[in-house]
C-alpha cells in the first residue's frame, strides 16, 4: 500500500539524502515560523523526488509517443493499427499517471503536515526556505499578473 511504501522510504532516508529548499527567505516580505522537523524534511526530499521522477518519465513518455507516432502507417491505417497505437500509448502515460498521483499525494500531505507542526500559520500562505525554515507571507493578490497566478502552484 502506498502509505506502508512512504513509511519505508521515509525510514530508511539518511540526513545526507534530505534534498535542500531552493527558496531564499526574504527579509522583508516572509515571516520565519521556525525550523522543520527531520521529518519533514524527509517529506519534502520525497516529495521533491518524485516530481522529479515524474517529470523525468514525462520527457521519456513523450520521446516515445512520438517515436510511436512517426511510426504510424500514414496511408490508411488499419482498426488493428490504431488498437495497437492506443494500447502502447496507454501503456506510456499509466506508470506516469501513476507518478504524478503519487507526487500530488505527497505534496499534499507535505503540507498538512507543515501546518500541523506550524498551526499558528493557519490561513497564512507559506513558504519552505533555504535551511529548512518556513516562513509566512502575505500575498499581494492585486499585484499578482493573472498569468503567473496560473503557473504558481498554490499552497493549501
Amino acid at each position: 500500500m502506498f502509505h506502508e511504501l512512504v513509511a519505508q522510504e521515509l525510514e530508511k532516508m539518511k540526513k545526507e539524502d534530505i534534498l535542500e529548499p531552493e527558496y531564499e527567505m526574504d527579509s522583508v516580505k516572509d515571516h520565519l515560523l521556525g525550523d522543520m522537523s527531520e521529518g519533514l524534511r524527509k517529506l519534502f526530499t520525497l516529495w521533491r523526488r518524485t516530481g522529479k521522477a515524474a517529470r523525468a518519465l514525462a520527457k521519456t513518455a513523450e520521446a516515445s509517443a512520438k517515436e510511436l507516432i512517426a511510426d504510424f502507417p500514414e496511408d490508411e491505417p488499419t482498426e488493428a493499427d490504431l488498437k495497437e497505437i492506443q494500447l502502447k500509448l496507454r501503456a506510456l502515460e499509466a506508470p506516469l499517471s501513476a507518478l504524478r498521483d503519487k507526487e500530488e499525494a505527497l505534496r499534499n500531505v507535505f503540507w498538512l503536515s507543515v501546518r500541523e507542526e506550524f498551526p499558528i500559520a493557519d490561513g497564512k500562505s507559506l513558504a519552505i526556505c533555504k535551511g529548512f525554515k518556513v516562513a509566512w507571507f502575505e500575498e499581494d493578490k492585486k499585484d499578482r499578473s493573472p498569468i503567473i497566478g496560473a503557473i504558481v502552484i498554490p499552497i493549501p
